[in-house]
C-alpha cells in the first residue's frame, strides 16, 4: 500500500522537473530577445528608405532606374546589414551621360562594367559617397560604397539575380516566427564571420 500511495503521489505531483523548469524560464526570455531583435531590425527600415531616395536622385541624372532587393527589400536585414541595390538603364540602348560622354549598355559583361563606371562617377559627383570600389570579377559585377550621410554600406549592380524575394515574403506572411528566427540565425552567422555569401551566408 505504501508503494502504491507513493506512486500515486508521484503521478499527481504537478511540480515540473528541473529540466522542465529551465525550459519554462528560458522560453519567455528567448521570445523577449527575438522580439527585441525584430524591433531593432524594423527600426532601420526608414534609414534604408532614405538612402534609397538619395541614390534615386543621383541616378536620375544618368537615366538610371533604381530598385531595392535582397534582405532590405524582404525585411530580413539586420541593423548591420548592407543594402543591395539594382540600377538599370531606362532603355536597352541607354542615353546616359556624364558630361558629353554617352554610354551604350546591354547585357554584355564589358558593357555592364562601363555602365557601372558611369554609375560610380555619378554617385561621387552627387556627393552620395567619396569613393567607390568596382568589383568586376564577381559573378554579377557590383559597385561597393559607403553612403556618406548614413554610413550604410551599399552593393549596387546593374543586373539583379534576386529570385527568392517572393518566396521569402510569402513565408513572412504565413509564418509569424519566420522573421525573428531568420534574424537570429543571421546574427549567429555574423558572430562567426560566416555572413558573407562567399563564405556561407543564410542563402
Amino acid at each position: 500500500r505504501a508503494r502504491i500511495a507513493a506512486m500515486e503521489a508521484k503521478e499527481t505531483d504537478a511540480s515540473p522537473s528541473p529540466a522542465v523548469r529551465c525550459r519554462l524560464v528560458s522560453r519567455p526570455r528567448l521570445e523577449e530577445q527575438l522580439n527585441a531583435l525584430d524591433a531593432a531590425a524594423a527600426s532601420d527600415a526608414q534609414r534604408h528608405e532614405d538612402v534609397l531616395r538619395r541614390i534615386r536622385l543621383a541616378m536620375a541624372l544618368i537615366g538610371g532606374s533604381v530598385s531595392l532587393f535582397g534582405s532590405c527589400a524582404t525585411g530580413l536585414a539586420l541593423p548591420t546589414s548592407d543594402m543591395d541595390v539594382m540600377v538599370t538603364a531606362d532603355r536597352p540602348a541607354v542615353t546616359s551621360s556624364i558630361g558629353d560622354e554617352f554610354v551604350s549598355f546591354d547585357d554584355g559583361h564589358q558593357n555592364q562594367l562601363v555602365w557601372l563606371e558611369t554609375v560610380a562617377q555619378a554617385l561621387i559627383t552627387a556627393g552620395i559617397t567619396s569613393s567607390t570600389e568596382i568589383i568586376a570579377r564577381a559573378r554579377v559585377p557590383i559597385v561597393r560604397f559607403v553612403e556618406a550621410e548614413s554610413q550604410v554600406e551599399v552593393d549596387l549592380n546593374g543586373q539583379s539575380i534576386d529570385v527568392a524575394s517572393s518566396w521569402l515574403l510569402e513565408q513572412k506572411r504565413t509564418l509569424p516566427f519566420f522573421r525573428p528566427v531568420v534574424l537570429a540565425l543571421k546574427v549567429f552567422l555574423a558572430q562567426r564571420s560566416f555572413h558573407h555569401t562567399y563564405k556561407g551566408g543564410i542563402g
